[in-house]
This record gives structure tokens, sequence and C-alpha cells, in this order.
């Protein structure tokens, strides 16, 4: 006889697992050290804007200093190259969306094209998490973002010096962290380019320009959380990692949303916003 199917869970202990894994923790490999790398790069630029009173450029500078999360655990002047091409590709998508800015009927060719080609860059090198998400986050950005035609060079400008600054830090965090960790080997590129580079990042690059065309159709008033939100949930690798990938933006939202509100009671100077961030 064959063997009997194993009974399949009730609904309300699938539920209980799905929720236990969109709370469970995770371990991570990364030195703790990292985090205080990435807030230090992002909070310094917040907190030069508050001093002189350029706030909002000093928010520009910050997304800029996100270059920081590109920092692979190669050895140093792998590093190095990578996270100033990091730099390099954040600052061609902010132009580009700023380009979208300009030409507001190019905004969902150009946020498609950026997601086309950075996924085939970040698959084809490897590129470990976040992937992708900062450079389309960036573009979309720089696309939404106020500020004239005149304003657009030196947006730019100060975006790229908030790059420089987070591959400064980056070199001297890797000057100490690299003491006492080993550094990785690089990974081989992939063996078949067609299924592993150029039809993912196709698949995602139709969807984030669908997304954001839907959200322009509809009148979102800030749509360019659509294509980043698109793509982060893309990620996923399964169908269940999407959905739990999904859940967990949702309560890290709901989350976030509850701390910031309890922030935004305490702050009444630019520079507690940039401490805050940080």
């Amino acid at each position: 006889m064959p063997d009997a199917e194993p009974p399949r869970p009730s609904l309300p202990a699938l539920l209980r697992r799905e929720i236990a894994d969109v709370f469970a923790g995770r371990e991570s490999d990364r030195p703790w050290e990292l985090p205080f790398a990435i807030a230090l790069a992002a909070g310094l630029p917040m907190l030069v804007g508050a001093l002189i009173g350029q706030a909002g450029f000093g928010a520009i500078a910050s997304i800029g200093a996100m270059t920081i999360v590109y920092l692979p655990r190669t050895r140093l002047d792998l590093r190095m190259v990578a996270v100033m091409s990091a730099a390099c590709a954040m600052m061609a998508c902010y132009a580009l969306g700023q380009i979208g800015h300009v030409l507001p009927a190019a905004r969902v060719p150009l946020i498609a094209a950026v997601a086309l080609l950075v996924t085939m860059g970040c698959r084809y090198y490897r590129v470990g998490p976040p992937g992708p998400l900062f450079f389309v986050m960036t573009a979309s950005i720089g696309a939404y973002a106020p500020g004239t035609l005149a304003d657009l060079p030196q947006h730019l400008g100060v975006f790229a010096l908030g790059a420089l600054g987070a591959v400064c830090i980056a070199f001297f965090y890797s000057l100490h962290i690299l003491r006492r960790w080993d550094p990785l080997p690089l990974q081989p590129a992939p063996a078949d380019l067609a299924e592993e580079v150029l039809v993912p990042s196709i698949i995602v690059a139709v969807f984030v320009g669908l997304s954001l065309g839907l959200a322009e159709l509809l009148g979102f008033e800030k749509p360019y959380w659509v294509p980043i939100s698109c793509i982060a949930v893309l990620q996923g690798a399964t169908l269940r990692a999407v959905w739990l990938r999904q859940l967990q933006r949702i309560v890290g939202t709901l989350a976030g949303l509850g701390a910031v509100w309890g922030l935004m009671q305490l702050i009444t100077e630019p520079w507690h916003l940039a401490l805050a961030i940080a």
C-alpha cells in the first residue's frame, strides 16, 4: 500500500507557524561595528546640514551615504573598489532620477531601466543584501524630490559629498575590522547569464515599471515608495519568502511609524533629527 499522506496542519496551527516566522530572530554574521559605521555615515551629513541651517541638503547627503551598505567582506583593496563603484552607481541613479524630475513623462521608463541595470549588475557580481534596493530607491527619490531645474546640479553635488563621506568611513572601518575578521574570497560569476542574470532582471524591471505606472495613474501623492516596495518584495527567492518579507515590511513599517511618532514629540531642533536618524 502506498504511504499515507501526512496530515495537513490546521488553520490555527498554520497561522501560529507563520506568525512565529515573521517575528523569529535571525542570526547575523556581520560585525557589530558595522551598524555604528552605517549610523555615522548617515547621521553625520544630517548633523552638518543642521549646523549650517541646510537640513534639506543634509537629507540628500544622507541618502548618498547609504553607499556604505554595499561594503563587501573581501580584502581591503576589493572592498574599496566595490564601495567606490557603488558610490558612482548611486550617483548615476540619482542623476537619472533627476532627469525624470525634469521630464515627468520619462519617469516610469527611467526607473524601470535603472531597476533592470542595477539588478543585472547585482546578480552578476553576486552583491548581497540589500541588492538593487538602494539604487532604485535613490533613483525614485531623485525623480520626485522637490526642486527646480537650477537646483538639480547642486543637489547631485551634495549627494556626491554624502557618498564620498561614506567611502571614507568605509575605509577606516575596514582598516579596523580586517584586523579581527578574515576576508572572504570573491564569488565566481554566474555560469548561465541568461537564466541567472538576464531573465530575473527583466522580470524585476517590468514589475517595477508597472507598479510605478499604476501609482502614477492612480494619482498617488508620493509614488516613489511604490517601486521601492516592489523591488524589496521581489527579492524573495520563493513565494513563501516573498510573503514573509511582505508581512515583515508591514510589521516593520507600523513599528517604525510608532517610533517616529514618539521621536517627533521630542524633536524641536534640526540637530535632534540628525541624532534620531543616526
